[in-house]
């Protein structure tokens, strides 16, 4: 998040690399302002927030964003939201459309 901040965009890190970073001053400094958007739990905690942020904001529908480092728990954890929200079950085929645009090999 703070080499994203800096203008400096990367893959994701692992969680293993995530907690060996030492973050520079400057780049805590970067990344705090994009710390009051992140929403953390498991997915009913996660689906309860959301809904109280978009009823703060009167908003009628919302965006979610993983920042997980593989495509497998990004599709776990969209599945899980979905169930959480409430959603019929898509396939794995759908929810893949919805997350990877086609020809994206970085995954």
């Amino acid at each position: 998040m703070a080499a994203l901040a800096a203008g400096r965009p990367d893959r994701l890190p692992t969680r293993e690399q995530a907690r060996q970073i030492a973050l520079s001053p400057r780049d805590r400094q970067r990344a705090q302002p994009l710390l009051h958007n992140i929403i953390v739990g498991d997915a009913a905690t996660v689906a309860r927030r959301v809904r109280a942020v978009a009823a703060a904001a009167q908003a009628d529908e919302v965006m979610l964003t993983t920042f997980l480092p593989n495509q497998a728990d990004r599709l776990r954890t969209v599945e899980q939201l979905a169930r959480a929200w409430g959603l019929p079950r898509a396939g794995p085929a759908a929810i893949r459309r919805h997350l990877l645009p086609p020809d994206e090999g970085w995954c």
